[in-house]
């Protein structure tokens, strides 16, 4: 028998912050003050709550907020590609085809939020997983390790996209009023019927697969708890607003509904593109962390004001509930940049 130390163990809930693209750490969390103009890069640093602890100077809030913080500047990895790399992220594995741009493919490893949906689901809610504001593009194809892999769909965790445009994060769950249960329930009877005469005939996995999703959507439209977890409207105009009126910002506000709800894993990708400014170079939503020539600016005009804003509006609204020291807040990216 083993004996936990302090305080280990002690979180019902994970929300990964995904900054896709790769924030650069000497922009962000690991600025180099004393370092030459060519590696610490145009941004000063700020001091934070905690110490003889600095970060950018384009994260003012969050800098207010790192005595609930541990900045973990030591972490690397040897692939060399966006794709591959985030894959890594999310599975916890290398790819095959290591430094390289890969689609999803079945034979993938699990998202970790599916790996737990199979060792340890949850009964409180119909997944043990939910990926807001995916799919994350990387750059411009669906990346790899977002869903349940070799384990089959059954075990992905529930996509949830754009949730800032529209009312409720999840559309299709509220009740219909000309749609009364008895009606359902024979719409679900006839449907277990057509499935069973196709896996009777057919003997194929994706019958198999359809029962799974079947199966939790209808735990889904029955849980009024469930439904309204999905309901941002549910929220005073003004916190909606701490949390930035945007993609990110919205995403992040669901992910604290869904600790409420009491899901277990819960990954936003705080920005859907890796490098989406090439596509939209207007539009803030679209921008990816993956910056080159255009970091400064791009950092410092889209990037940096909505994550100051909504990551730092989480962890407060967390702390506020009582809800922080039961939710472990894990922000990443699939790297950072090299000092020149």
């Amino acid at each position: 028998t083993t004996t936990r130390g302090p305080g280990f163990g002690r979180a019902k809930s994970v929300i990964v912050v995904y900054a896709n693209g790769g924030q650069s750490q000497l922009e962000t969390w690991d600025p180099k003050p004393d370092a030459p103009a060519e590696i610490r890069g145009e941004f000063a640093a700020t001091p934070t709550a905690v110490p003889g602890t600095f970060i950018s100077e384009h994260f003012p809030r969050i800098a207010r907020l790192t005595d609930c913080v541990t900045i973990v500047r030591n972490m690397s990895h040897d692939d060399l590609d966006h794709g591959t790399a985030t894959y890594l992220s999310l599975t916890g594995r290398y790819h095959t085809r290591k430094s390289s741009n890969p689609p999803a493919s079945p034979d993938d490893f699990p998202q970790h939020g599916a790996v737990l949906h199979r060792v340890r689901p949850t009964a409180r809610f119909p997944y043990s997983a939910v990926n807001i504001n995916g799919p994350a593009y990387v750059p411009l194809i669906v990346g790899a390790g977002q869903n349940g892999g070799f384990l089959g769909r059954d075990y992905g965790p529930l996509l949830v996209g754009d949730v800032h445009a529209k009312a409720v994060g999840l559309p299709g769950l509220p009740p219909q009023p000309d749609l009364p249960t008895v009606r359902l329930d024979a719409r679900r009877s006839l449907l277990e019927s057509i499935d069973g005469f196709t896996r009777e005939h057919d003997r194929g996995a994706l019958v198999g697969d359809a029962e799974g999703l079947y199966a939790q959507a209808y735990r889904m439209l029955a849980s009024s708890r469930c439904r309204e977890a999905f309901d941002l409207n549910q929220e005073e105009p003004a916190l909606r607003d701490r949390y930035g009126r945007n993609r990110a910002g919205q995403a992040c506000l669901l992910a604290r509904r869904l600790v409420e709800a009491e899901v277990p894993w819960i990954t936003v990708f705080f920005n859907h593109n890796a490098r989406g400014q090439d596509v939209k170079p207007r539009d803030t939503d679209f921008y990816g962390w993956d910056t080159h020539n255009d970091i400064f600016v791009a950092m410092k005009n889209h990037l940096m004001p909505r994550f100051d804003l909504g990551f730092s509006a989480l962890l407060e609204d967390l702390e506020q509930r009582g809800l922080l020291e039961t939710t472990l807040v894990v922000c990443m990216g699939e790297f950072g940049r090299a000092p020149r």
